[in-house]
């Protein structure tokens, strides 16, 4: 207790880890084994942290998306917006394949 507020420590700390490692875990999912880890590791302290919910890998390995970001002109070239199916449609294939990627 402090000045006659009750502060749950050990709540604000469980809270802070479960975003660290969502935020972290956003980044690149090849650290998911890492993150499950460290999550181990604070339940052997008596934290409960809740599942971030993030997969452990992709789930196709199509584009990624830093790439794109690191070079938005190319992809803004190379690709057609979709309105129905809110999504992205290579213009062409680069190499000749009878497949079109999408974003």
């Amino acid at each position: 207790h402090l000045c006659d507020v009750s502060i749950n420590i050990k709540s604000i700390v469980e809270r802070m880890l479960e975003k660290s490692l969502y935020n972290s875990s956003t980044v690149g999912l090849r650290d998911a084994n890492s993150h499950s880890e460290m999550a181990v590791v604070a339940s052997a302290y008596g934290l409960n942290l809740l599942d971030h919910c993030l997969p452990t890998g992709a789930a196709d390995q199509g584009l990624d998306l830093v790439p794109i970001t690191r070079d938005i002109e190319a992809f803004v070239s190379t690709y057609n917006y979709n309105m129905n199916q809110q999504n992205f449609v290579e213009r062409a294939s680069n190499n000749g394949c009878r497949y079109l990627n999408t974003v």
